[in-house]
This record gives structure tokens, sequence and C-alpha cells, in this order.
């Protein structure tokens, strides 16, 4: 008898090989042995096909029946974001590929990934975390456990709401910044350095911009005008003035907000539009707060996106054009 092993990193078709090879075999008239160690039971998939099986390394890590049906129930949501990310996928560059979706449960991370084998999630890894939950929490970051891949983070009790999967697209485009240069940027910021050395790493909620500042309000209230009626240079002139009256680091968190979730509502926005759903946005009126950066950094983007249209692609450029004011 003869003996062949096909091993590497996850990933990279050592089922899809093997079955090949057991296949070629099978055509000469050869009996062949397939012996598959893979965590996810990937040749047994392919053999059998249907869902993903349980394997001998659940029953080793002790994994029973309760587990099961939580991760299958996960699994029937996000089937409804693979359908609907189907319907979008071609709105926008940055919603050309499906990203991993970690549920935070129980302590532990559930990380579910798109099959190699078919173009659905799957359970991939379950790691126990140190975060404490005590509400809603859906976010991207990226899982250095897994590959550094960027991921959408989400509590069970957000993922069992079907109407959450448009969010959960929203942090698909969070996922694409993750990839396309957010990481540096936001480490080139002033801001960042000074808020790190505090050990602030909440900083991006918590920093207190004056949203009160009168000289503030008034110019953004007056920007509301020059949105609707599509005044470009008067908006350019609205952030001249920011840059002048602000502080660095608030000048730094205004476009950051702007550029980061403005983004991630302009796309959100054109996925709403092609799904027939109303927009997501805010007016632009006191009490102001973190959100109408949102809205405003939406309305400039796709103003910016009007008369240069490969900004979607280069995002970094695209924060710069909105930081560096003409």
């Amino acid at each position: 008898m003869r003996q062949a092993a096909i091993y590497e990193k996850g990933g990279i078709g050592e089922s899809v090989t093997a079955h090949n090879f057991r296949a070629g075999f099978g055509k000469m008239g050869k009996k062949t042995m397939l012996a598959c160690g893979a965590h996810r039971a990937g040749s047994a998939q392919l053999v059998h096909g249907g869902p993903e099986r349980k394997t001998v390394l659940n029953a080793l890590r002790g994994e029973g029946e309760k587990r099961e049906l939580f991760v299958d129930r996960e699994i029937a949501f996000l089937e409804n974001i693979v359908k609907v990310h189907s319907k979008v996928k071609n709105v926008h560059v940055s919603l050309g590929k499906l990203y991993p979706i970690t549920v935070i449960n129980d302590g532990y991370f559930y990380v579910f990934d798109i099959s190699e084998i078919a173009h659905k999630y799957e359970f991939k890894r379950k790691v126990k975390t140190s975060i404490v939950v005590s509400g809603e929490i859906l976010t991207a970051f990226i899982l250095d456990f897994y590959d550094m891949k960027p991921s959408v983070v989400i509590t069970k009790n957000m993922i069992e709401n079907p109407g959450n999967d448009i969010l959960v697209l929203h942090e698909f485009v969070h996922c694409f910044q993750l990839e396309s240069g957010a990481i540096e940027i936001r480490n080139g910021l002033s801001i960042q350095m000074r808020e790190m050395a505090k050990s602030n790493y909440s900083w991006e909620i918590n920093f207190p911009f004056p949203y009160s500042n009168s000289y503030f309000i008034n110019k953004t209230v007056e920007l509301a005008g020059d949105f609707a009626n599509g005044n470009y240079e008067n908006v350019e002139v609205y952030r001249n003035c920011m840059r002048a009256y602000l502080h660095k680091a608030e000048y730094e968190y205004m476009i950051w907000q702007q550029w980061k979730e403005g983004f991630a509502r302009y796309v959100e926005n054109l996925i709403r539009k092609e799904l027939g759903l109303l927009l997501n946005g805010n007016i632009l009126t006191e009490p102001f707060g973190r959100v109408h950066f949102y809205e405003i950094g939406n309305k400039y983007i796709e103003m910016l996106l009007e008369k240069e249209k490969g900004l979607n692609e280069n995002i970094v450029k695209l924060f710069y054009e909105m930081f560096i004011c003409k």
C-alpha cells in the first residue's frame, strides 16, 4: 500500500486536491482510502455533500449539542447575509467580497468565514475572550488570532435580528477600510499617538470634541443649506474655517470620523437605494454629536466622488482629499 500526505495551512485547497487524486485513481481502477484530519471535516463534506458535519475534534473539545444548536442558528442568519450581499455586491467596490463574521457569546468569540468548498459561511474557530459584554456590539476589527483578518464582530442578541443584515454589510465597508489603509492613516494621526500614550483605546468614541461651541454650531447649521443646494465651493469654505478654528486634534478627529463613518454610511445608502429601503441620515441641527460627522462625511464624500470617481477605490487618497483644505 502506498501513502501520500497533502497538508499545509488552511484555505489553500488541500481537500480539493486530495479528492482530485482520489477521483483520478478511481478512474484507473485503483482503490483509495481518504483520511482527513482537518478540523472542518471538509473532505467528509465533499464526499457526502450537505451541511458541515461533526468532527472528532468536536468530541475531543467537549463541544456538545448546545454549541451545535447555537452554531446552526447563527449559520441560518449568515445565510441571509450571503443572499443580501449577492444582490448588492456590485454597487460599490468595498462590497466585493464577504468578510469573516465573529459572534460574541458566553465569553467566547465564534468565528464564521466563507467555506473554501461552498460559497457559504461555516464555523471556523472558538476563542476565549476577556471582553465584557453588557449590551449590543456591532463593530469591525482585526482578529489577531485568525490570520490578522478583518472581521465583523457582533453580539449574539444582535445577530439573531434579521433586520440587522444591512448593518453587517455596513461593517463590511469598515473591513474594506482596514484592508485598504485605515490602520496606516490612524497610526499617522497625532491624536492617535497622544491618546495611545494615555492608554485611551476608545478615543474614537469618547474624544471631547466641542460640539456645543457656538462658532461650530453656526457654521455647521449653514452647511446643511450648502449640501442641499449642492454648493461645493461653500462646503470647502466650511472646511477651511474648521481647520483654522479647531485645535489640531479636534480637526483630526472630525476628519477621521467623516472619512471612516461617512464613507461607510455612503456605501450603506447605496445598498439601501438598491434594495428600495429608506436612507440612513441625520438632520444637521442642534444638539450636535458624533453621528453628525457621519452625515457630513457622507454628503461630502458624495460630492467628491462625483468629481473624481477613482477615489472610490483609492480611499487613502480620499482621506487626504478631505483632510487637506483647498
